[in-house]
């Protein structure tokens, strides 16, 4: 018999989310409001929230610009993780050489591999009856199926602004689309 009760972790990729904000106009939002949100919308109480990211890259010797962006998403990072009950994941960006236009390319590294472990260990911990997961990446099925297979039902939330990949779609047991007016409700 499974020991646990009805709660939710939350597993946002960070990168996608800076993505559908984006498209939708860079909105300031409450973090604490779009954890509640989601958990209306499963209709089940969050136990935990994961934040996957990593910070932006510093080349050495680091440019003023370059300072003042990772200082601010480092204050970020510290805010949403002084959140109750809310965690920031960080992995790290690899440089990966420049494109044609001259421009330096880079690679998050370790961000999808922590958030499959979280997932997997969330799973056979039995501690969580639901995964709410903020995400447009394949790369998550094994560790979804994982969970299913344990009994956790699995909702991915996504915007309409950036699909994810089908696979993944088909791996989730729901889906939930963030609309502008979800938004909206989230917004400082």
């Amino acid at each position: 018999m499974r020991n646990y009760r009805q709660s939710l972790n939350i597993f946002i990729d960070g990168g996608f989310l800076e993505k559908v904000f984006a498209k939708l106009g860079e909105p300031k939002i409450d973090y604490l409001r779009l954890y509640s949100w989601i958990s209306r919308q499963v209709m089940i109480p969050r136990l935990r929230t994961y934040y996957y990211h990593c910070l932006p890259y510093q080349g050495n010797p680091p440019s003023q610009g370059e300072k003042d962006r990772f200082s601010k998403k480092q204050r970020f990072f510290n805010k949403i993780s002084s959140l109750p009950r809310s965690e920031v994941r960080l992995g790290s960006l690899a440089f990966r050489g420049r494109s044609e236009e001259k421009q330096p390319i880079f690679e998050q590294k370790k961000v999808d591999v922590l958030m499959a472990l979280d997932i997997a260990r969330s799973a056979f911990e039995q501690r969580i009856s639901h995964i709410a997961l903020i995400s447009s990446d394949s790369d998550f099925v094994p560790a979804i199926q994982m969970a299913k297979d344990k009994g956790i039902i699995v909702y991915l939330l996504y915007s309409h602004e950036i699909k994810p990949h089908h696979d993944l779609v088909d791996a989730c047991d729901e889906v939930i689309y963030l609309t502008m007016d979800d938004i909206k409700e989230m917004e400082l």
